[in-house]
């Protein structure tokens, strides 16, 4: 619990000094280069603190930079922000929803960027 309301506090902070909050909703670095399910914990935060979620696509930095090593590769990265999905009118039985809905949206945009 404590946990939970020193992130909220710090959230607020951010808010106040109108800065914005990035999550990396798989929890950490993908080990196989692959998408893999998102966790609940961004979607909550977003939720709680009424905060849209804007999801973004990125492709390509597991190439030029694998997890474990210690330099960057030469390669290209690509990044794509979507448009917003608004919480305004969620509360925290909504979290499945708004997770589904973000990770169709980067899911369906990374498909395309590696060609599949």
């Amino acid at each position: 619990h404590s946990a939970h309301a020193a992130i909220n506090e710090g959230i607020a902070e951010a808010r106040t000094r109108g800065y914005s909050l990035i999550i990396f909703p798989e929890g950490t670095r993908s080990r196989d280069g692959e998408l893999h399910q998102f966790k609940k914990g961004a979607f909550r935060i977003a939720i709680a603190n009424q905060l849209d979620v804007v999801p973004i696509t990125i492709h390509g930095t597991w190439e030029v930079w694998p997890p474990g090593a210690k330099i960057f590769y030469p390669g290209k990265a690509t990044m794509v922000i979507h448009d917003p999905i608004s919480v305004s009118s969620s509360d925290l039985t909504d979290i499945g929803r708004i997770r589904d809905k973000t990770y169709e949206t980067i899911s369906a945009e990374w498909a395309t960027m590696r060609g599949a």
